[in-house]
């Protein structure tokens, strides 16, 4: 099953078709919330089935945020306050490190709920 989605992946790639990476949310085996895991997972399975890093963050960012008719997010444009995560490491490790943010921005400023370490209450 896996690999006729990628083989359809592929073809919507060479298609030209706009698409957006999700959490497949309602399907078995994805896990779900916003973890970053599941976008990790779907992020891979995007560059396995041969889109570049930026064309997967592209499906990510601005792609996503045109599906749900968010105009103003997804891409860093001149004149507005940017929404973004930050994540250490090398590009190449984007997906995997997207369960380890260090920081997120939302409208040009710092999120007031993200915690790095939040503590866990017993």
């Amino acid at each position: 099953m896996l690999a006729e989605q990628l083989t359809q992946l592929r073809l919507a790639r060479e298609l030209g078709v706009k698409k957006a990476v999700g959490t497949g949310a309602g399907s078995v085996g994805i896990l779900h919330g916003l973890n970053g895991e599941s976008m990790g997972e779907e992020m891979r399975l995007f560059i396995k089935a041969g889109y570049s890093l930026a064309e997967t963050i592209r499906c990510v960012s601005e792609n996503g945020a045109g599906f749900f008719g968010m105009e103003k997010l997804g891409k860093l444009t001149g004149g507005r306050k940017a929404t973004f995560l930050i994540a250490r490491g090398k590009v190449q490790q984007l997906p995997r490190k997207l369960s380890y943010l260090e920081g997120i921005y939302v409208d040009g400023a710092p999120s007031l709920n993200y915690r790095k370490n939040p503590v866990k209450i017993v």
